[in-house]
């Protein structure tokens, strides 16, 4: 049963019967997670796991919200990093320490990190240490990564491989002037570091296949809308070197093992047995039926630490550099127990991939950067489309890319859905001048938009199937002032909702204009005009020749519009619903289309 603060923060949680394993929550006066604790009744009960996050308390104080250590035990063995960032709030310095022991005192095997990044928040340089062979220690990594734009086009390591199995450390084996090719649509086609002699997408820009120079082959086969159904691996004979597409015979093929995706089951090589994943683990069912519970002790930024079974035994524990690799700082028991590790997310470790599998994109941990474009980059102009986090992976998280989350509120039957929207009050200026060519917003603007949301709140909604059924359907939806369009873009690029699954980006960007790259906004010859357009999905940019001051019933309509645009919505005319003028009013399919995309920007897999 879970417990809640008179703020409504979750403060414990018991998992299992017998409570096998139990949470315990505390916050500092922002309302900030400050320490969580793990215990787990079949043991004893000093906490399993235990994470302390210090802010302004640290060694080198944050008063901006940034984390400036984590400080953690894995029953009586502790371990701490304190953190330094960089004017721009990107983690520079991630030092490690015995907790126990001065921090200025090395410790004897040591896991720091220093981060250098160019001006877009790609990283130029990564020096890591960690464990050379088992009771050593060495700069397992010194990397230098060298683009064109934003591609990566080489990365030079100076550093010694690590010896450690299963360690996370870059190796660059080839030494080719480039060691990555991009297709048009940049994403990664090709990596001489990961033996990767050729990688084919679908048209939704998701991997379906997977050639290695040594013959051997990944494929992936996912839903029309990108949901990921089954994983193909095939491992091929020695003596195989291909640099392009090789279907291997029979003959060549040494084994073949796949994994298939059915909301929430994971079945390995065949239906009889296989893993069902929920919140807090996952249950384990082998080809006689029986079923084994496992839970998982996670950390802030959803990152498994710790696997119990409903014995109380440990079969897992994980611990991770910043942006994601494996520390390999003890000899683990079944480490592949099961394969969601950081940020909860799966690993695909066969052939030597090593990449994480974030929905929408692939996860490189060793070079804290995505193989393909963020399908958002246009939100963050900014920031990389490879980039995670926008260098700062210790206080956020990345899962999707998402803008807007489902909030369920199983006490009162409500489903919120929430999102923000900072408003661009200060106009809009020729590029390069101080030529003010549209005004902003004004408060009494401001007031209207959060007016809006509430006239839709008393509408009554109710979810009418599925899970939710007979829960009213709320939007707690906030327009505030942003101030000009640099300072919205950034509140909106850093502002999460915590959820058990990670902080969860809810941030949007609205302001006005007379003209757009992307749409013609002038009026055409029947006199009808466009009135907003929403860059897929979190810029609304608004017609100003129509967008005018007030509280207008026109202005409302289009902004509505254009907001539901940012829940993932298209044009319907005819269909009677939100997204038709004729009736902008929700109606029950609406209502499902909501909970379907919310569902498929918070799926974790």
């Amino acid at each position: 049963m879970d417990s809640y603060n008179d703020l409504g923060q979750i403060v414990s949680v018991k998992i299992g019967n017998d409570n096998v394993l139990s949470e315990k929550h505390s916050y500092d006066i922002h309302g900030w997670n400050k320490k969580s604790e793990f215990y787990n009744s079949k043991v004893h009960y000093t906490p399993v796991f235990s994470e302390e996050l210090k802010y302004a308390d640290g060694n080198t104080p944050c008063y901006n919200g940034n984390i400036s250590s984590v400080i953690n035990y894995r029953m009586y063995e502790g371990q701490a990093f304190d953190y330094k960032y960089d004017g721009m709030d990107r983690l520079v310095l991630s030092q490690f320490y015995k907790p126990d022991d001065n921090a200025s005192i090395s410790p004897a095997i040591d896991y720091s990190e220093s981060f250098e990044y160019n001006e877009n928040s790609a990283l130029t340089r990564i020096r890591r240490k960690g464990r050379y062979y088992t009771d050593s220690c060495t700069e397992i990594d010194d990397l230098h990564l060298k683009y064109d734009g934003n591609l990566l086009l080489r990365v030079d390591d100076n550093g010694r491989d690590s010896y450690v199995n299963g360690a996370s450390d870059f190796h660059a084996y080839e030494d080719e002037r480039e060691h990555f090719s991009y297709n048009s649509n940049g994403a990664i086609t090709r990596d001489v570091t990961k033996g990767v002699a050729n990688i084919e997408y679908d048209l939704t820009g998701m991997p379906k296949r997977i050639q290695f120079r040594n013959g051997s082959v990944t494929e992936y086969v996912y839903t029309a809308d990108g949901i990921k159904l089954k994983t193909i691996h095939r491992t091929a004979v020695d003596g195989i070197s291909t640099y392009s597409n090789r279907v291997l015979s029979d003959a060549e093929t040494l084994g073949e093992d796949s994994t298939l995706y059915v909301d929430g089951f994971e079945f390995h090589n065949t239906y009889d047995s296989g893993k069902y994943y929920y919140a807090n683990g996952y249950m384990d069912c082998d080809t006689c039926g029986h079923c084994n519970y496992n839970f998982f002790a996670k950390d802030h930024l959803g990152n498994i630490r710790a696997e119990y079974n409903s014995d109380g035994v440990l079969n897992q524990m994980n611990n991770y550099y910043s942006y994601g690799g494996d520390l390999c700082d003890f000899d683990k028991k079944a480490n592949d127990a099961q394969f969601h590790k950081y940020n909860g997310k799966e690993l695909d470790r066969m052939h030597g991939l090593n990449l994480y599998d974030y929905s929408a994109r692939q996860y490189d941990a060793a070079l804290g950067q995505f193989t393909s474009m963020d399908p958002l980059c246009e939100k963050y102009y900014h920031i990389s489309p490879y980039a995670y986090c926008a260098g700062n992976p210790v206080k956020y998280v990345d899962p999707d890319g998402r803008d807007a989350v489902a909030v369920i509120d199983e006490q009162n039957k409500i489903v919120r859905i929430k999102a923000n929207y900072y408003v661009n009050t200060k106009g809009v200026y020729k590029r390069g001048t101080d030529k003010l060519l549209c005004a902003g917003y004004s408060p009494q603007d401001i007031k209207s938009m959060n007016k809006m949301i509430s006239n839709l709140n008393k509408e009554g909604y109710v979810i009418s199937s599925g899970a939710c059924k007979g829960f009213s359907l709320q939007f707690d939806m906030q327009f505030v002032d942003g101030g000009d369009f640099m300072n919205c873009s950034q509140k909106a690029t850093s502002d999460y909702y915590n959820t058990d699954n990670g902080d969860i980006n809810i941030g949007n960007v609205i302001q006005r204009n007379y003209e757009t790259d992307d749409v013609d906004l002038s009026p055409k010859l029947d006199g009808s005009q466009v009135g907003g357009y929403t860059k897929p999905y979190n810029l609304i940019m608004m017609n100003a020749s129509s967008d005018c001051n007030g509280d207008n019933l026109d202005n409302n309509t289009n902004r509505l519009h254009e907001l539901f645009h940012t829940l993932g919505f298209d044009d319907m005319p005819g269909s009677k619903g939100i997204m038709d003028y004729s009736t902008l009013r929700i109606n029950q399919k609406d209502i499902d289309s909501i909970l379907k995309y919310i569902e498929q920007m918070n799926k974790q897999k």
